[in-house]
């Protein structure tokens, strides 16, 4: 296996205008790239047509099969403020159009926060994300691109931690334009076995996953091999399932994805 067996994420140039990371990665022999709109890369949402339609004409030349991760700052799809879930809806939106152009298979998403930190927080957080997916797949109809909601880490007022927070909106909605993707960092940060308690159940609908490392405490989006994610053990049930999801390396710089591979490689080797 080599890089073309998996996908980087913007996030490892963050520092870089988007304009420049994106050649440097395919440079670096990358074929499969995840654009993170978030710090210097939400520029593209301020790019002019011509700019996005250049970017989709260079991706088709060089071969590349792009992916996009919406905006996390700003926006809060499950907010119970009118404005804010209107602001949310237009940013995703234009995101969903800008996926469509360049031809992604898929959009991540981050589910949101609740304001408050009770259950009833939490109980309504699931049906204001059922409402909310509901109207941006109807405000996108026509539109191919797969919107993946994605586990977060278990942080104070974070929802989607929990797998069944998301497996609730999909099985509510029961759209094709819904899949999931897994992050084993955050998974890891709910205690070790977790991505194995719920492996079997979200596998149906995954569509990729991320890959880092961390210790259990912070999402530190280190190299794999750099903390305690087993990822001996995951990357054994990924190959049982026969996984042909993209596998998404998100560290903080090209060097540390270079890592990720060179272990996932020995890894896939010797599970």
């Amino acid at each position: 296996m080599n890089n073309r067996d998996f996908s980087i994420s913007s996030y490892a140039l963050y520092e870089q205008p988007l304009q420049a990371a994106l050649p440097s990665l395919i440079r670096e022999g990358w074929r499969s790239i995840e654009i993170l709109l978030e710090q210097r890369h939400r520029e593209l949402l301020n790019w002019p047509d011509k700019r996005i339609i250049a970017l989709r004409e260079f991706g088709l030349s060089e071969g590349i099969n792009w992916t996009l991760h919406a905006p996390i700052e700003q926006i809060n799809p499950i907010s119970n403020s009118p404005a804010v879930q209107k602001e949310t809806l237009k940013v995703l939106l234009q995101s969903l159009d800008i996926a469509e152009q360049i031809s992604c298979k898929y959009m991540v998403l981050h589910p949101g926060e609740v304001e408050g930190d009770t259950s009833k927080d939490f109980f309504e957080g699931r049906t204001r994300l059922v409402c909310f997916l509901q109207e941006l797949l109807d405000r996108s109809k026509g539109n191919k691109t797969i919107i993946a909601l994605e586990n977060v880490p278990p942080y104070p007022n974070l929802f989607g931690w929990q797998v069944d927070e998301l497996l609730y909106a999909l099985e509510q909605i029961k759209s094709s334009r819904l899949g999931l993707v897994f992050d084993f960092g955050h998974a890891h940060m709910v205690n070790f076995s977790y991505c194995f308690e719920v492996f079997e159940r979200i596998l149906p609908e995954l569509v990729g996953v991320h890959v880092s490392d961390n210790n259990g405490e912070r999402d530190e989006h280190n190299p794999v091999g750099a903390g305690s994610v087993p990822y001996k053990q995951i990357i054994a049930a990924l190959k049982r399932a026969s996984f042909t999801g993209n596998i998404v390396l998100e560290t903080r710089s090209i060097e540390e994805s270079r890592a990720s591979l060179e272990n996932l490689q020995g890894l896939y080797g010797s599970t």
